[in-house]
């Protein structure tokens, strides 16, 4: 009986013994109030992102601008976010965080972002439309709508992009470069700049640093591959 009493006790992280059922909840009761705590985090950092977007500055016409040059000027805004690449890139980096991230923070910050910045794109070019057949319809740019500021991504999907972009893609003792393991018998350098410290494949480095001569991740310039200590 005491034997079969140990297969089901488990050690806590305070050394008591709890039935290893007990245990498995409660590590589940922990791992739910993390979710509801991100969350919880999650919400108003949405609800202040909305908050934002609505309350961007606009672009109101002058009630002395001449009809004529408003609507050659609307008509320009127009033709150039229709010919923008950078909206079309701007969404496929939505997507990319989208997909690639392994947080769901991220991600549901990503699937936000995605509908505010679709939703600022059309909110900006429905305005202009509008404009242009007010004044067309008029001969006056009364009563035409305010135009909002030019769609761009959030300072705060950019944190979260550029967060996500140097997160470690490689494991201590993977070279930093290719992100396969060092093995024992392989020459490896390290980055001299001590806060960075990463460490490569001497051919590996060789060859980053004859395209480009700076460590590919704190940009340290270095010249020569033996401005890189060799490890033992």
């Amino acid at each position: 009986m005491k034997e079969n009493a140990k297969l089901v006790e488990k050690k806590s992280g305070d050394g008591s013994n709890f039935p290893a059922h007990v245990a498995t909840y409660k590590e589940d009761i922990k791992k739910l109030r993390q979710l509801l705590k991100e969350k919880d985090d999650l919400i108003p950092r949405l609800q202040k992102r909305i908050q934002d977007l609505t309350s961007q500055p606009v672009s109101s016409p002058q009630t002395s601008e001449d009809p004529n040059g408003y609507l050659e000027r609307i008509r320009n805004m127009l033709e150039i976010i229709n010919r923008d690449d950078s909206i079309e890139e701007k969404r496929v980096r939505i997507s990319r965080l989208l997909t690639n991230t392994d947080s769901d923070e991220t991600r549901s910050l990503s699937v936000l972002e995605e509908d505010l910045f679709d939703s600022s794109v059309t909110m900006y070019r429905d305005t202009l439309n509008y404009n242009i057949f007010k004044v067309q319809q008029t001969q006056s740019i009364e009563g035409c709508q305010p135009v909002p500021s030019y769609p761009d991504l959030s300072q705060r999907f950019l944190d979260a992009e550029n967060k996500e972009r140097t997160k470690p893609m490689f494991g201590e003792g993977d070279c930093a470069i290719c992100f396969e393991k060092i093995e024992d018998h392989e020459e490896k350098r390290t980055c001299p700049n001590e806060i960075c410290a990463l460490k490569y494949h001497a051919n590996c480095i060789l060859k980053s640093i004859e395209t480009m001569p700076f460590c590919p991740y704190c940009k340290t310039p270095y010249f020569n591959v033996a401005d890189f200590p060799v490890l033992s």
